[in-house]
């Protein structure tokens, strides 16, 4: 009864010559083909063989694998006997795709004193098992977090990075890392040179850089707590256009960039690094055409391990509000929208803080949605406005925005309220510029 055998299993056939087996040299020739019977071609004159195997010499004490010839490249493994019979025998491995059916295999050993042996085997193959398909190979992270830093969870949103137009976002709230290196960026999302961010941790600032190899590092700021939002950052994945700096300030260099601006849709995006030779004042000039409408922005950056206050005005100037006492201003993560377009309702006894000043607004173009204005009022914890629906985050979002010389934490939720949570609260104002996400 011919055995059965599943594809991807192995067969083997064995013959055995009546002389020693160092009476002369061996010929063996092996075959495998379909069918019961071995009938080489079908009725149409198709050739049925499926794989050969020919040998010629005195064998080596250990042949080992060989490759067979014809439609399948089929492993065969070569075993001897000892001296006493020259038995020699083939083990094949079957091929998984071998389709289910009825096969034969044949060997043919002869030496030159022995007469030939012919062994046939007959047996049938059954559809290899259904095997559990590999799982799919990862796809390289956008954004992975290294040095133990985790996502914080529960209602906060994770690490995340997306790219619209020449401009990258990242934002979410991680947690429990060391020091240094929080997070690596993946290829195309990657900022094309390296960019120092004002970011979050409660009531105190952190100085952020992200480089143009992906990595995102802490730099300075306060250990306190355990966590720190990379809400807030924004960068250019190629070069903008240069701004006029004005009053003696000058590029910083050693591989920061050029303080510069980009357009994206109704947005523009600022970037780069100056040096100031004063402490404050007027810093640069943007294009008119750029300029923001509708009232005067403040916003929140970065001198290494502090805040500072830097507005841009409706002609197009930027000033220094804050004192810089690094010499040094930071531009990144500027972002605002030069016509905005949906006026945001004040909650809570919040208002519009006037006086030249853009009121609250928001505005979204393609995912990207970015909210400015400055508000004022005196009910800290409570909302301060309601973003409408379509242009809400999926989770909480922490922000680092402006209270004149201090930072202040400001959450958005998915049902769209702003709040202000901690930090500064002074002068009875808070600015909402600088908050932009994507949906």
């Amino acid at each position: 009864m011919p055995s059965t055998i599943r594809a991807g299993g192995s067969v083997k056939i064995s013959a055995e010559l009546q002389a020693w087996r160092d009476e002369g040299p061996l010929k063996f020739d092996w075959a495998l083909w379909e069918g019961k019977l071995p009938d080489l071609k079908d009725a149409t004159g198709k050739e049925k063989v499926l794989a050969t195997l020919s040998f010629t010499g005195t064998p080596p004490k250990d042949p080992g694998e060989l490759t067979s010839e014809g439609k399948h490249k089929l492993a065969c493994k070569v075993e001897l006997g000892d001296e006493e019979a020259a038995k020699i025998a083939i083990r094949t491995s079957l091929p998984k795709d071998l389709k289910a059916g009825e096969y034969g295999i044949e060997l043919s050993v002869k030496s030159e004193k022995a007469e030939k042996d012919t062994i046939r085997k007959f047996f049938s193959v059954l559809a290899a098992e259904t095997a559990e398909p590999p799982p799919p190979e990862e796809p390289p992270k956008d954004i992975e977090l290294v040095n133990g830093w985790v996502d914080y969870g529960g209602p906060y949103e994770g690490s995340r990075v997306e790219v619209q137009g020449g401009i990258g976002v990242v934002s979410g709230l991680i947690k429990n890392g060391k020091p240094g290196l929080l997070a690596q960026l993946g290829e195309g999302k990657r900022p094309f040179v390296r960019c120092i961010y004002n970011l979050n941790r409660h009531q105190h600032t952190q100085r952020v850089d992200a480089l143009k190899d992906g990595k995102i590092q802490r730099v300075r700021g306060s250990n306190q707590h355990s966590w720190i939002s990379l809400t807030g950052m924004n960068f250019m994945t190629r070069g903008g256009r240069p701004l006029q700096l004005l009053c003696g300030a000058r590029p910083y260099g050693s591989g920061y960039t050029h303080p510069g601006w980009m357009r994206e849709g109704p947005f523009v995006v600022l970037s780069g690094l100056a040096r100031m030779p004063r402490k404050r004042g007027v810093l640069a000039r943007i294009p008119p055409a750029l300029a923001p409408r509708a009232g005067r922005l403040i916003f929140n950056q970065n001198q290494d391990g502090q805040t500072l206050r830097v507005d841009i005005h409706r002609n197009g100037i930027i000033t220094v509000e804050g004192v810089a006492r690094t010499g040094w201003v930071s531009l990144d993560g500027i972002i605002y929208s030069r016509p905005p377009n949906r006026k945001l309702r004040p909650v809570c006894g919040w208002r519009d803080y006037g006086h030249g000043y853009r009121g609250a607004y928001c505005r979204r173009h393609g995912s990207l949605v970015v909210v400015d204005g400055l508000l004022r009022g005196a009910a800290w914890g409570r909302p301060m406005a309601i973003l409408p629906p379509g242009h809400r985050p999926r989770k909480r979002l922490i922000f680092n925005l402006n209270n004149h010389e201090r930072t202040a934490r400001v959450d958005v939720m998915p049902n769209g309220q702003i709040k202000w949570v901690a930090g500064g609260r002074g002068h009875g104002w808070v600015s909402l510029s600088g908050m932009h996400f994507m949906v």
